[in-house]
């Protein structure tokens, strides 16, 4: 086996370590620079990666805290605006009582008054059939014609004395 061989091993030991030493030489001024920029620029782009997704994750959450506060804003406002319409349904709802009962006072004052009026009439013409009808029993008790000057004595105090009766009564 030559390689065994002492005055052969020594000269290939020499030479391959030479050779490595060249081949190293060539690899660390041709390759390797190539090699470490590739790595140097793929761990930038990684670096800027994580970077611009921290900016995002970032920019993210900020705008997850304005669309919650833009929520929270509008759900007020919503709020806001239901409070104010039920004040305002509240405040028509009050004045159409208010005008319910004023009308029902009116109506029921009108009401009144026209009760009012119509019971003096009838008792007005209760106390003239009443009056008429006395003076005409009288005349025929008297059996005779009372002249329109007794008529209408006979006839006022018919009325004095039936209004002072309903005067008593009330």
């Amino acid at each position: 086996m030559p390689q065994f061989d002492t005055t052969f091993f020594s000269s290939l030991f020499f030479w391959s370590i030479v050779s490595f030493g060249i081949m190293l030489v060539f690899l660390w001024k041709f390759a390797l620079p190539s090699v470490f920029d590739i790595l140097d620029t793929r761990e930038q782009r990684i670096r800027d990666s994580l970077d611009e997704a921290e900016r995002q994750r970032k920019e993210a959450e900020q705008r997850l805290a304005e669309y919650d506060a833009k929520v929270k804003a509008a759900s007020e406002e919503a709020e806001r605006h239901m409070d104010q319409a039920r004040q305002r349904a509240q405040r028509l709802l009050d004045d159409n009582h208010q005008k319910l009962e004023a009308e029902t006072t009116r109506m029921l004052s009108e009401a009144r008054q026209e009760i009012e009026k119509e019971q003096r009439q009838a008792i007005q013409g209760v106390k003239s059939t009443a009056i008429g009808l006395a003076v005409q029993l009288t005349e025929r008790i008297l059996e005779k014609n009372l002249s329109d000057e007794d008529r209408s004595k006979f006839t006022d105090e018919a009325l004095r004395e039936v209004e002072a009766f309903y005067a008593a009564r009330r």
